[in-house]
């Protein structure tokens, strides 16, 4: 995460993932994401986990297989899985390396300040 580096804020981030919850562990205050290490990479930084849900800090990607990733809470932060996230819910992410992950997708899209789709833009692909 550029952000680990002091190179910028959080909110200056110009890559985020948007992902699904799958399925809430209350038992082990954790829940289920389809967005592993080829969404996120395994990438670490300053930062703990392989990425941070956007305005919810308590909670970052805490472990990673191939298309899923597992969402934890800091510990003593207090937070119930099961009074953050359900079953659906679409959840940001921040990444810890956003050339790695921006590789993963056909197409990326632009979103304005209130994350209204403005654009999709295509990239080139090919080494």
């Amino acid at each position: 995460m550029l952000v680990s580096t002091g190179l910028v804020l959080e909110e200056e981030q110009a890559v985020r993932v948007c992902a699904e919850v799958a399925s809430v562990y209350p038992d082990r205050n954790e829940a289920l994401m389809n967005a592993g290490v080829i969404v996120l990479a395994r990438e670490v930084s300053a930062y703990p986990g392989f990425g941070k849900v956007v305005n919810n800090p308590e909670w970052s990607v805490v472990r990673v297989s191939q298309e899923h990733g597992i969402l934890g809470c800091k510990d003593g932060a207090g937070r119930r899985v099961e009074e953050e996230f359900e079953i659906g819910q679409k959840v940001f992410l921040w990444c810890q390396h956003s050339c790695i992950t921006a590789a993963a997708f056909h197409a990326y899209y632009v979103v304005d300040e209130q994350d209204v789709v403005r654009d999709i833009w295509v990239p080139w692909k090919g080494w």
